[in-house]
């Protein structure tokens, strides 16, 4: 017996010990057991409870974890059911971490659940599942096969006995092709494909005009081509791109790599070329709208779509019952921005006239009277310095009688000035003056005259402006309320054909001032919506098999020679500019305080359709001139979203750590149409 040391109970023996007789009773210890008893259990509990509770702790936490892994793993537990049904229209990815270029590599090795054996179409580059639709084709491998698809055009042929399985050795029998395309902004979302690439210059974004995935399997498992043999596929892109050029996507790395393809002209680069920011901006307004589709140009000042239609109904129905006149500069040039039609418009005709009885004193005289500010030196003049004009004879030019299309006046201190007069061709005349009242003006003050001047100055062009504004908004939103007859004609002809048909124009734009379209918020808001759910509809309806087939313009077709299954793209790259563009250190949590742990941002900027995913998902994109969607998939698969209007008032910590509040988007976004209809594209 274990002797362990007990002062409690050799004094609870001692006491029961002298109470005994000599002769004690014959069940005397009998008696002193049983008293005994319950004291014994105390100190045995005392003894070995420790080691027990341990145990049984031991044994709850690993149950529970255990439990946890099970249930926050359902695609995983999934994962097999799923690779082994190749014939469905949507083959998921699985749901593994990134272990490069997204999150840093303990994390993922800490997160990324064990992979499957099988894994035909499981790319390791996303956790998201790939919810874009596939075509799935069966056919014998010892005949091969040509299939083109019937919604697109494109087509994959593979030769016969061509084929061969992860070991290298030839496979016969019957196999499967699925052949999958991203075409749109929605569909890159769904698929968790990376958009950004990097060679040794640096890193760069995608611009994509349109992707496609290849895969061949046999019974749920992956087969290659032959080492000596290619397949051909023939993809026409979705929007013709200047300085295109082929990538491939590694499925485990998620890197891209540059393809130096006959078909685009680069067989013997070893880069791809970079396309500027302009020119991406300008291939993707061009390819936005195609033939038959109403094109309005773009609008800089990303208006709010109730205000848009708003003033373009009431700007319709004012021009067609001759409230208003279009002016024939911007019948004429609908597309030029405002700075450009007023470069364009400030054309007066002006003179400078001499004092009549002291013909050093000056004044300029805009005899169409466009430039309203020159009201403001009413009793004033001018004296010229003929220093400053080269000579007494070039300063008699000034007051010659020539006439002139555009003047400034520039203060520089007190009543000193600089005059800038154009001729309306290259030339210019520029010369120092001094500005001085006239014998009748007893209260002249040149800071008063010079106030007035920037005043009436900056009011003019405030109204060009304005009303330039009201002319595009109306132009802008008449797309909406478009006959299709209408939709082939451009701007410009359209606006003429707008002029001839004033009656037809007013009967329009009445009927939806009386809807309410003029003065109603919501009403507005909701005919904008809905025309733009228009647009998506038909655009699906494109891509879904209303046509023949999707091709640019040109049908611009590549045929390409290939010999690895996986994912391409025909993509620009290109970099970011402006002054105000940065990164910055970010994090994500939800409304409810969780904090997100990302595996990749994605930026999409609504005027240029831009979009692409950010090379490190621990910075985000800081550009306060640019209004832009940020999109944010966690570890587990799940996205967040937040919004450009929380962008554009966000105040971020260029030094620190900015902190964005998301939400989570993931329910309503199973699929590309959701993703379109979320980000209203």
């Amino acid at each position: 017996m274990e002797n362990t040391p007990n002062s409690d109970f050799e004094n609870y023996l001692r006491k029961n010990l002298q109470q005994t007789d000599a002769s004690p009773d014959d069940d005397l210890w009998a008696k002193i057991a049983d008293k005994q008893a319950r004291p014994n259990k105390r100190l045995k509990m005392r003894r070995y409870g420790s080691y027990a509770i341990g145990a049984v702790l031991f044994m709850v936490a690993a149950w529970g974890l255990w439990r946890q892994q099970k249930q926050s793993n359902p695609v995983e537990q999934n994962a097999t059911q799923q690779q082994l049904l190749p014939n469905e229209t949507n083959i998921p990815m699985a749901n593994a971490l990134p272990n490069t270029g997204f999150l840093s590599t303990d994390l993922a090795i800490a997160a990324a659940p064990p992979k499957s054996k099988k894994q035909a179409f499981a790319p390791n580059f996303s956790p998201r599942i790939n919810t874009v639709p596939a075509a799935t084709i069966r056919f014998k491998i010892e005949n091969g096969l040509q299939y083109q698809s019937p919604t697109t055009g494109t087509s994959v042929t593979i030769p016969a006995n061509s084929l061969v399985d992860q070991s290298g050795r030839p496979v016969t029998g019957e196999a499967e092709l699925m052949l999958r395309e991203y075409r749109t902004i929605g569909e890159f979302l769904a698929s968790g494909i990376p958009m950004h690439y990097s060679d040794n210059r640096g890193p760069y974004y995608f611009n994509s005009g349109g992707m496609f995935e290849v895969r061949v399997s046999q019974e749920g498992n992956a087969l290659n081509m032959a080492p000596d043999k290619t397949y051909d596929v023939v993809f026409s892109p979705t929007d013709e791109l200047e300085k295109a050029s082929l990538y491939y996507l590694d499925d485990q790395t998620g890197q891209w790599s540059f393809r130096p393809d006959a078909a685009f002209g680069q067989a013997d680069l070893t880069q791809p070329p970079v396309a500027s920011e302009s020119t991406v901006i300008n291939n993707n307004q061009l390819n936005q709208s195609s033939d038959c589709k109403p094109d309005p140009g773009m609008l800089a000042d990303d208006p709010d779509p109730a205000v848009l239609v708003k003033i373009g109904v009431q700007t319709g129905f004012d021009l067609a019952t001759g409230k208003i006149t279009m002016p024939m500069w911007f019948k004429k040039n609908p597309s030029l921005t405002d700075n450009q039609l007023l470069f364009r418009m400030e054309r007066g005709l002006i003179q400078m006239k001499k004092h009549r009885d002291q013909s050093q004193l000056f004044f300029p005289e805009d005899l169409n009277k466009f430039f309203t500010e020159l009201a403001a030196f009413k009793n004033c003049y001018f004296t010229y310095n003929a220093d400053s004009l080269g000579g007494t004879k070039q300063a008699k030019m000034v007051t010659t009688g020539d006439y002139w299309q555009r003047i400034t006046v520039a203060q520089e201190e007190g009543a000193n000035c600089i005059i800038t007069l154009y001729d309306g061709k290259d030339g210019q005349m520029q010369f120092h003056a001094v500005l001085t009242g006239s014998t009748e003006n007893k209260n002249f003050d040149p800071e008063k005259v010079m106030a007035e001047y920037k005043h009436l100055r900056m009011q003019r062009q405030k109204d060009f402006a304005e009303k330039n504004q009201r002319l595009r908004y109306f132009l802008y939103a008449a797309s909406a309320f478009k006959t299709k007859e209408e939709w082939c004609l451009s701007p410009y002809y359209w606006l003429e054909y707008f002029e001839k048909n004033h009656a037809l124009m007013a009967r329009r734009y009445a009927a939806l001032i009386k809807e309410g379209l003029a003065n109603d918020d919501v009403l507005a808001a909701n005919a904008w919506k809905n025309w733009q759910n228009t647009l998506r509809d038909q655009k699906f309806d494109l891509l879904g098999g209303a046509a023949p087939t999707v091709k640019s313009k040109n049908n611009l077709e590549y045929a390409l020679n290939l010999n690895s299954f996986g994912i391409y793209n025909c993509d620009q790259i290109f970099r970011l500019g402006g002054e105000q563009t940065e990164f910055i250190t970010a994090k994500y949590k939800t409304s409810s305080g969780e904090w997100i742990i990302p595996a990749f941002v994605s930026i999409m900027e609504q005027r240029t359709k831009v979009f692409f995913t950010l090379p490190s998902a621990a910075k985000l994109l800081y550009s306060p001139d640019r209004k832009i969607d940020v999109i944010i998939t966690d570890q587990f698969g799940r996205q967040y979203h937040f919004p450009r209007e929380k962008y554009a008032s966000q105040k971020f910590n260029k030094t620190g750590l900015t902190v964005l509040t998301v939400n989570d988007v993931t329910d309503q976004t199973q699929s590309p149409r959701a993703w379109a209809d979320l980000l209203e594209i």
